[in-house]
């Protein structure tokens, strides 16, 4: 009966110290803070597990980050799709270059926006044909873009031109073209729907 007993009681006892070790375990959670918000953390961040509520907030915040990742890639796509449809040749612009190739002068495309920018634009309106890739500059080869002159200098030397030989169709206002004036003659050119970019 005592052997019982004893068991019985030591059973009771070890009851005791697992309820007691769960429940201490449960109770014992670490916070961590992050730019998302307090995650919470069974036990501790390094041995615990994280918690049903920061599970939670874990899931939301990476359908969050896809969504923000898929708009942002999207938009150089959109874009551009919208740039096929509204880009628009300057009439009689082509003529003009074939006639100025006729004559035996070089042209060039010197432009704020990129290269590749630049060949979409051409081929878009037909002409791609009459600028080849060693007579296409962008604001991205010098430090100082438009209305400084450093774009336009930089065509001319690469193409083998005197500035004071060149002149610089171009689409800024009459009051930045003061220091592109000092090296080229400027000739001012005709709005068209990219008042963006301009051509020399």
């Amino acid at each position: 009966m005592k052997n019982t007993r004893r068991h019985f009681f030591i059973a009771i006892a070890l009851v005791g110290v697992l309820v007691f070790a769960t429940t201490g375990a449960q109770a014992q959670t670490e916070t961590v803070e992050t730019r998302i918000g307090k995650l919470e953390f069974t036990h501790d961040f390094a041995n615990g597990y994280p918690t049903k509520e920061t599970v939670a907030k874990l899931y939301d915040e990476r359908d969050f980050q896809r969504a923000c990742q898929i708009y942002l890639w999207a938009i150089p796509f959109v874009s551009f799709g919208q740039f096929e449809h509204v880009l628009m040749a300057v009439p009689g612009a082509a003529d003009a270059v074939r006639r100025v190739r006729t004559a035996g002068l070089e042209v060039c495309v010197a432009s704020q926006g990129s290269l590749a920018k630049t060949r979409l634009s051409l081929e878009l309106t037909g002409m791609r044909d009459l600028f080849p890739d060693r007579a296409l500059f962008s604001a991205e080869s010098v430090s100082r873009g438009k209305p400084h002159p450093d774009l336009f200098l930089y065509a001319a030397k690469e193409m083998g031109a005197e500035p004071s030989a060149c002149a610089v169709v171009t689409r800024l206002e009459a009051s930045n073209n003061a220091a592109v004036a000092n090296f080229f003659r400027v000739m001012p050119a005709p709005a068209d729907p990219d008042s963006s970019d301009s051509g020399s």
